[in-house]
């Protein structure tokens, strides 16, 4: 596993496009309680081992540092986290409407992934309450406000909890590896997010 003792959550200052929903989003998220560290949008990356075998694993943002960035943080499972979530938008974005110098209409599937210790959430239960951790999961997706800007809206498409579906896309080895054998667990949610993007949008820094 991972051993990052004390990852960021930053927050982006001036959020534009789908960067606007997610954010607002991932905020939300942080607010569960069993839920220690919501991460925002995460970007494959690849690296090749000794052996020249590559490994691909999903990265997020991290902040910067005296005017640079830090390196991005892999967010496979962390032993050192009690639970954590990110986001991974695939492709494509769709555009759903586009009307020039004025805004578009554009969705996407976003797949909000969690894993956690549940042992280290919850001590007192003695069986596996990952139902309960997806049902507040789930809940707070669906339910949650995006800013009015953005006249973003959401809704749950499907759900994974097979180790070889919730890491799909990522280097992974349950055999080698045991980051969803009890007490750690982990799910996934497709979600189909839209929202409206000003064209061009007075937000954009550059």
């Amino acid at each position: 596993m991972n051993s990052f003792k004390n990852p960021l959550v930053p927050v982006i200052a001036l959020p534009v496009g789908i960067d606007i929903p997610i954010q607002s989003l991932q905020v939300k998220l942080g607010t569960l309680g069993w839920l220690e560290k919501s991460f925002g949008r995460s970007w494959s990356a690849t690296r090749a081992t000794p052996g020249g075998r590559p490994v691909v694993y999903p990265e997020v943002w991290q902040g910067m540092v005296d005017g640079k960035d830090r390196d991005l943080l892999n967010v496979m499972p962390n032993d050192n986290l009690k639970s954590q979530s990110f986001f991974k938008v695939n492709d494509p974005i769709d555009t759903l409407f586009y009307e020039q110098n004025n805004h578009a209409k554009k969705t996407a599937l976003v797949s909000i992934i969690f894993w956690f210790n549940l042992r280290e959430i919850d001590k007192t239960l003695d069986y596996r309450f990952v139902e309960i951790l997806k049902s507040t999961a789930e809940r707070a997706i669906v339910n949650h406000t995006f800013p009015a800007a953005s006249q973003a809206s959401i809704e749950i498409v499907r759900t994974w909890e097979d180790v070889n579906n919730v890491f799909a896309g990522y280097t992974f080895d349950p055999i080698k590896q045991q980051e969803l054998i009890h007490p750690y667990g982990g799910f996934k949610i497709d979600t189909r997010l839209t929202w409206t993007e000003n064209c061009p949008d007075p937000a954009l820094p550059i």
